[in-house]
């Protein structure tokens, strides 16, 4: 069941009075958290079935704290929230409503946000870990998705996407025994190539990672069981083949050392895919790397 809750005068609420001391600024900030607090675990658990009580309550916080919006809420009070979110996250399963309020918090916290990018990777990693449950790590890994639209123009994500891309998608791409879930692959794949796609990582880091990178596509790519899977990896190799096409066509001479010639047999295979979407998707892609010139293929 669910509380609905209205703070009102006797509720501890009052119009907004003039401070009338440290003491009193202390109090009110007390009062602030706590409340704010109850309010991001209400919303967390209800599935917003109560989302408008919870936005009265909000803005009347806001009112009782003298703010300019619900959103200087969640900025005041992310330090301390997402520290405490982040000591749980060891610890959640698919049935942990914090996790909501994990992506409230982070989702409305605006520009402040930016400072704590250390503390969201961390989150993410704790909840993709080997034996966490498929239906955690898809719903983080969608979440993340959602982060990059939100905050894809700020300019310190593109700080930790690398750690986002080796500590959490990378190995959630990776098939293992007893633990393995196409949607998983499927969805970090998906991630990884919009972050590509919205040029949020570096090349030459996307250079670093690139073997590893394509020893999953390799993976993904002939998972017979698994066409979602299956196209999802040819969009990725299509990304991958425009973004990094000035080490394709040999420009950045000190990386001519890498073997693009995998990326050919990967794409052939799969003109013969089962699935139309896949064939056309591989021909795509194959298509925009022989298009590259000078390609540069070990002998």
């Amino acid at each position: 069941f669910f509380f609905f809750f209205f703070f009102q005068a006797e509720d501890g609420i009052r119009d907004v009075e003039r401070s009338r001391g440290l003491g009193d600024v202390y109090k009110r900030q007390e009062y602030r958290s706590r409340l704010f607090s109850t309010i991001l675990n209400v919303a967390a658990s209800s599935g917003g079935v109560c989302q408008p009580a919870i936005d009265h309550n909000l803005e009347k916080l806001r009112t009782y704290c003298n703010l300019e919006s619900s959103q200087q809420l969640y900025s005041l009070e992310l330090p301390a929230q997402l520290k405490s979110l982040a000591d749980e996250s060891k610890g959640w399963n698919k049935t942990s409503t914090r996790r909501f309020a994990f992506k409230l918090l982070v989702l409305n916290a605006g520009e402040a946000i930016e400072d704590y990018w250390e503390l969201v990777v961390a989150v993410l990693e704790n909840c993709t870990q080997q034996a966490k449950d498929f239906e955690l790590k898809c719903d983080v890994i969608m979440f993340l998705e959602n982060v990059i639209d939100v905050y894809g123009e700020t300019p310190k994500l593109e700080e930790f996407t690398e750690k986002m891309l080796v500590k959490v998608l990378i190995p959630c791409c990776v098939w293992k025994a007893g633990k393995y879930h196409s949607n998983v692959r499927r969805t970090s794949i998906n991630c990884i190539c919009k972050i590509v796609n919205k040029n949020l990582i570096a090349r030459a880091v996307l250079y670093n990672h690139y073997q590893g990178l394509m020893s999953v596509l390799k993976s993904c790519l002939e998972d017979e069981w698994a066409a979602d899977l299956r196209l999802a990896s040819c969009a990725l190799l299509k990304a991958l083949i425009a973004f990094l096409s000035d080490h394709l066509t040999g420009i950045f001479l000190k990386h001519v050392d890498i073997d693009y010639s995998d990326i050919y047999p990967l794409l052939l295979s799969r003109l013969d895919d089962s699935q139309d979407a896949v064939r056309l998707e591989a021909f795509a892609a194959l298509s925009a790397f022989l298009a590259t010139s000078k390609v540069k293929i070990k002998e």
